[in-house]
């Protein structure tokens, strides 16, 4: 059976409609590893969902059919929707001609703006993944936010021996100071094992690439969209996670069909 015929009752529409997933509730993916189900959450993060959608049963400018994993770690998440590395020796690319999705993401319910940083380690990879890079290509740009540059002020004005200035503050303030912008009623599940997210940590959104938890991620709580679960063969993701890789940390699995699952009539 050619993928083609495996694309059921997918009905879409443009990213930004609420019905944009029109009557698809969950999608099969059938891998060289076997198979997993995602249930989507059409009600709280209707974009993401609506582009998963359209990338998953649709024919866009590169279908999910025919990705590969991105990455994955142990017991830990495996990232799909990579497009083919051309050799054995390079990474998968992430996806080409894929028109980023904002977080939907809503702070209060997932609890962002009362839990602060109280790891220093984690402290010290946002300064130095998010914050620095950020505020640097912000000045770099002639235009720096002042949450942010407040924040490297602080660090600049951090004397010998005090603690780290982001202990003690609340996630949701530093997360916005980054540049990301939460909305009341959208995806408030945090990042816990079958949850099915947005693999990228970027205020702008993802770029196709999507991630499934095998154990809870806290720190991408905030930062990464929450837009489905596993509903059935986490296992089959488990056991992906765990298949030796090259140096590029990437098992050779790739999508070989996917089947678009209605709603209940």
């Amino acid at each position: 059976m050619t993928p083609a015929a495996l694309l059921l009752a997918c009905a879409l529409a443009a990213p930004g409609d609420a019905e944009a997933a029109g009557p698809v509730a969950r999608v099969r993916i059938e891998t060289t590893a076997g198979a997993f189900e995602i249930a989507l959450d059409r009600e709280h993060a209707p974009r993401h969902a609506a582009a998963f959608v359209a990338r998953a049963c649709g024919d866009g400018p590169f279908p999910l059919v025919g990705s590969v994993v991105c990455r994955k770690q142990p017991g830990g998440y495996v990232a799909f929707g990579c497009e083919p590395p051309e050799d054995s020796h390079q990474a998968p690319r992430p996806p080409a001609g894929i028109a980023r999705v904002a977080p939907e993401i809503d702070a209060v319910r997932l609890g962002l703006t009362s839990r602060t940083i109280d790891d220093p380690v984690f402290a010290d990879r946002l300064w130095q993944e998010q914050i620095v890079p950020r505020w640097r290509a912000q000045q770099a740009a002639g235009r720096v936010d002042p949450r942010l540059d407040a924040l490297m002020n602080a660090l600049r004005d951090r004397r010998p021996g005090e603690p780290d200035p982001l202990l003690g503050r609340p996630l949701a303030a530093v997360y916005e100071a980054l540049g990301f912008v939460y909305r009341e009623g959208l995806a408030a599940a945090p990042v816990e094992r079958g949850a099915v997210a947005d693999a990228t940590l970027d205020p702008e959104g993802g770029d196709g690439r999507f991630l499934v938890a095998l154990m809870p991620m806290p720190a991408r709580d905030g930062r990464a969209t929450v837009f489905g679960r596993v509903a059935a063969g986490l296992d089959v993701v488990e056991a992906i996670s765990r298949l030796p890789t090259t140096k590029t940390r990437a098992p050779a699995v790739r999508v070989l069909a996917v089947i678009c699952l209605p709603r209940a009539p």
